[in-house]
């Protein structure tokens, strides 16, 4: 038998023999788990893909093979069917399509990028989730990551390239961090804070406090958004800004389907308002910047840290600005409003995620509760 090495290196080396009856043959020698093996084929093409695959497996036999049915499966990829949903994404802006394209690149590169979807079981998927932990990231953005991708499988369903989701029954992984509390600002308080607050951002302040709209909302209202109903005076939030891919701003739509309401205002909210929109043309954002431009988060962030310094408090007991609309429905709650109104108020996509933020701060509730079960079972 005549052997003649042709390729080699540290994973694998293919060398050409001649069988006892004169067939040239190739074969791919390797090591898996210690122990040497090897594979002939009939020409030099097949042993140098068989090559190429084992190498790239690392020595693995089983990895290898189920890379070569995975190249043998018909359909798309994870990342082609990623790619093929986000591009049929019609409700979001070009800021968040921009996040999920990146998104794939940086989470969906590797093995689970490149498997056919045909080919993809839970234990993929737990594998992926295991890999993410690995590269450092949280359990919120695990879940929302994976949130994606089962989103782009249940789009394979609809197109009936596959018939079921291979996220389905997939427990994530647990968040065990300590949960950011939300801080309820005492009104005492509250009239200290804007007694150091910047003059120019006191009403934009109050107004957060009076509407307990989000940030991007209350900077975006224009003078036609406020009016009435019958004769009580209202803020109609019909837009937000938002951020494009290329990070520039933008108005669009508020962040739920229900985001888009008409939020009462008190007669003090009327009364502070009309001077200032007096001075305001239709076309103007009423709450500006002292420069004139629009509100971003970080100018007030910085103003918002200022006034707290002046009253002294330590910067680990401050609370942030979107506590103001935690205060609110604090507020709201405590004087009377049931929750489907608070949640219909704040723009809650449902009442449910309005009653897990905000029924412990319902007084009284456990009291009244007793009292039912009392007079129901007594």
């Amino acid at each position: 038998m005549v052997m003649t090495m042709l390729h080699t290196n540290p994973m694998a080396s293919l060398d050409q023999y001649q069988t006892p009856s004169k067939a040239t043959r190739y074969r791919v020698r390797w090591i898996t788990n210690g122990t040497r093996e090897s594979q002939s084929f009939d020409t030099e093409k097949d042993a140098l893909r068989w090559k190429a695959v084992i190498e790239a497996a690392q020595g693995d036999t089983d990895r290898a093979l189920e890379s070569i049915e995975n190249q043998l499966e018909q359909g798309p990829t994870v990342t082609e069917l990623l790619i093929r949903h986000i591009d049929q994404l019609t409700d979001v802006g070009d800021y968040q399509l921009g996040r999920y394209r990146k998104a794939v690149e940086q989470h969906f590169a590797g093995d689970l990028g490149a498997t056919k979807i045909r080919r993809v079981t839970s234990e993929h998927i737990v594998d992926w989730q295991r890999y993410m932990a690995e590269k450092g990231l949280q359990a919120k953005s695990i879940a929302n990551h994976r949130g994606l991708l089962s989103a782009a499988f249940s789009t394979g369903i609809r197109l009936r390239i596959i018939d079921h989701n291979p996220c389905a029954g997939v427990r994530l992984p647990k968040d065990n961090r300590p949960t950011e509390q939300m801080q309820i600002i005492p009104l005492d308080q509250w009239n200290d804070l804007m007694g150091v607050m910047n003059a120019h951002y006191v009403p934009f302040s109050w107004m957060l406090l009076y509407s307990g709209a989000r940030f991007g909302e209350l900077t975006a209202v224009q003078k036609p958004d406020f009016g009435f109903i019958g004769a009580t005076s209202v803020l109609r939030i019909t837009k937000a800004w938002k951020e494009d891919d290329k990070y520039k701003y933008y108005l669009g739509a508020p962040k739920t389907r229900k985001g888009k309401r008409s939020v009462s205002l008190s007669r003090q909210a009327d009364k502070m308002m009309r001077p200032i929109l007096a001075n305001r043309t239709d076309e103007e954002l009423v709450f500006k910047t002292v420069y004139g431009r629009q509100i971003r988060s970080s100018a007030y962030h910085k103003v918002w840290g200022q006034a707290w310094t002046a009253l002294g408090a330590p910067k680990e007991r401050r609370p942030r600005p979107h506590d103001i609309r935690h205060t609110h429905a604090s507020m709201m709650l405590a004087n009377g409003m049931d929750m489907y109104e608070l949640s219909r108020r704040l723009g809650h996509e449902s009442v449910k995620t309005t009653v897990d933020r905000y029924s412990h701060l319902v007084e009284g509730a456990h009291a009244r509760g007793a009292s039912i079960a009392d007079s129901a079972f007594g």
